[in-house]
């Protein structure tokens, strides 16, 4: 549990400098302008780079290997009245956390030595497995890789490489063939990445323009105003038509003349129409008729008080 605890931490600071190396080496030349012959003998440079950096991270690990097993051996030997052999192996059972049973420190100052000794070289011991592990394994992989390049192109390859099938293969299909060859991406993560590009290729050319994204936010704008004028299933009109006039002064007829007064104590507007003052009605008497507006509107405002 502690050896993979270990393992995964120096994993990681060893990929980060791996990725610095590599932001590094892509910073010293821009190739933009190189033709194939310098493009070429740059990137032989840059991979002569990083495996001379893997060599210096196998030889220190090594170092302080050594170093450590040292330090060990000389304490057990000096402290511990251990033979030069039995110093040894008690160190190396020590650092790689085997540890046996056999041999243990027997002196007080031993066990404290031992406390911070065991920790501290178990980690040397991982960093140094795992560091010469990841040379073997980009070297062997390397050497695929540049199996892969090198290989001569056949009537096959071609036809894995033409994904439309128009009998051309372009730089960008030979590109994606050779990143699912080398294993460098996977095939649905690529195809993913196609869809999200035809997504914005709006007008299908296969390029990305500015009136692709102006295109884009016109269609965006249209569905939120078809969205904002779809018909309510509850009251059977539009959303515009359901604001009501209280809300919105606009929406507010047209006939009249409108008054805005504020309420200062409760915070609203309140809207009303000033309408002329008509005189005061004077009762009716049983079967007589009330009529409203002018005599053309008779037919229209007609009410019966009708005797009780």
């Amino acid at each position: 549990m502690v050896g993979s605890s270990w393992s995964l931490i120096l994993q990681y600071f060893l990929d980060r400098q791996a990725r610095t190396l590599q932001e590094q080496l892509e910073q010293e030349e821009d190739l933009s302008g190189a033709d194939h012959s310098e493009r070429e003998n740059y990137l032989a440079s840059i991979r002569r780079k990083q495996a001379r950096a893997r060599g210096r991270y196998v030889t220190v690990s090594l170092i302080v290997v050594i170093i450590v097993s040292a330090i060990g051996t000389c304490f057990f030997h000096l402290y511990e009245g251990q033979s030069v052999v039995d110093s040894f192996y008690l160190t190396t059972i020590t650092i790689t956390g085997v540890g046996f049973g056999e041999l243990v420190p027997l002196t007080r100052e031993g066990r404290i030595f031992a406390i911070f000794y065991m920790g501290f070289g178990v980690l040397v011991t991982i960093n140094f497995a795992v560091v010469m592990a990841n040379f073997l394994l980009s070297t062997k992989k390397r050497e695929v890789h540049r199996k892969i390049l090198q290989q001569k192109l056949e009537k096959q390859h071609l036809r894995e490489m033409d994904r439309d099938g128009d009998g051309v293969v372009t730089e960008l299909e030979y590109l994606m063939y050779m990143l699912i060859k080398l294993q460098k991406v996977d095939k649905l993560e690529l195809e993913e990445i196609l869809v999200q590009f035809r997504k914005h290729d709006v007008d299908g050319s296969g390029t990305l323009t500015f009136s692709d994204l102006k295109k884009i936010a016109r269609e965006e704008t249209k569905r939120k105003t078809s969205v904002y004028n779809r018909p309510s299933h509850l009251h059977g009109h539009s959303r515009r038509e359901s604001v009501s006039p209280d809300i919105s002064p606009l929406a507010l007829p047209s006939r009249g003349k409108r008054l805005q007064d504020r309420d200062h104590r409760g915070g609203r507007t309140q809207v009303a129409e000033a309408r002329p003052a008509s005189p005061p009605r004077q009762p009716l008497g049983p079967g007589q008729l009330r009529t409203a507006g002018t005599s053309s509107q008779l037919n229209k405002h007609v009410s019966f008080v009708v005797e009780k």
